[in-house]
């Protein structure tokens, strides 16, 4: 029983596509809403991406910042029909983009703050054994929404430092709209890359070729194939290739192919090589030490 977040009703979207939103929360449930077609570059070579392309929720006992969390408990209650009407009340003042969190609540409970949420309209995630997430959509939630249901063939859209609950909601947007989320919650960041990799072959082409023109140099996009055709993996080489850029397939695990603006990353590098001496060394990507 996932329900899947919907618009409020009768409340407009907001119209920008990349503005960043960032609210105050009740909860202290703010962080910093990535938009826009770039997320953190990331500098130096090519490397392994070890990101769950997609796949099965994790639970949401499982957390990067449990500081970050404070569960909410029951009101106390003599029947179900008490704990429904308590529990409406605390959940219609919920305020916009304000989430909560409870757990080790029995069967009956869980069921009567389901259906409690479901009929306010609120979103929940009941998935795994020991907690149960709410949260209540608002601006920054339709801004994340917005930059999903917009986000063309090709292309991507990364959010960064979401808080928890908010990283399960994004997450599960992406999911209802089809895209591909490249993104785990073992990443322990609450950063979510979330891509279109639907469309015509000609699309697709048309929104990569877009994507990487802004490129920063030092950064890296690493496409998820694990349910790419090979045609859209040739586009892919064939755009790198276009615009001088680095380009590799890591067929492990699910797989990524990786592309990277490093044109300044070699140049860099073929200089220092070339100041070796016989018996020195470099090293990238950490300290360097002679």
């Amino acid at each position: 029983g996932h329900m899947r977040p919907g618009s409020r009703n009768g409340q407009s979207r907001p119209s920008s596509r990349n503005g960043h939103m960032r609210p105050s929360s009740r909860n202290g449930d703010g962080g910093l809403e990535g938009s826009g077609a770039s997320c953190k570059a990331n500098k130096g070579a090519l490397r392994k991406n070890k990101s769950d392309l997609g796949g099965d929720s994790a639970a949401l006992s499982s957390s990067w910042a449990s500081t970050d969390r404070h569960f909410h408990q029951l009101p106390e209650y003599h029947t179900l029909e008490e704990l429904q009407e308590l529990l409406r009340a605390e959940l219609f003042a919920m305020g916009p983009d304000e989430s909560r969190e409870y757990q080790n609540l029995k069967r009956p409970e869980r069921v009567a703050l389901q259906q409690v949420a479901q009929d306010l309209g609120i979103w929940s995630n009941p998935d795994g054994a020991q907690a149960f997430a709410l949260y209540k959509e608002g601006p920054i939630a339709e801004s994340i929404r917005q930059q999903m249901e917009v986000l063309e063939p090709g292309e991507r859209v990364c959010f960064e430092r979401l808080p928890f609950v908010r990283w399960h909601y994004a997450k599960s947007v992406a999911e209802s709209l089809e895209l591909t989320v490249q993104s785990r919650i073992e990443d322990c960041n609450g950063d979510l890359v979330v891509f279109n990799m639907g469309g015509s072959d000609e699309e697709f082409a048309a929104g990569v070729n877009r994507m990487l023109l802004k490129l920063r140099p030092g950064e890296v996009v690493d496409f998820p194939v694990a349910d790419m055709s090979k045609a859209k993996q040739e586009i892919l080489n064939t755009t790198a290739s276009n615009l001088g850029y680095a380009a590799h397939l890591f067929d492990t695990g699910n797989g990524v192919f990786s592309i990277g603006n490093l044109e300044e990353f070699v140049s860099n590098v073929r200089k220092r090589l070339a100041t070796l001496q016989q018996g020195d060394e470099a090293i990238f990507g950490g300290k360097s030490h002679d």
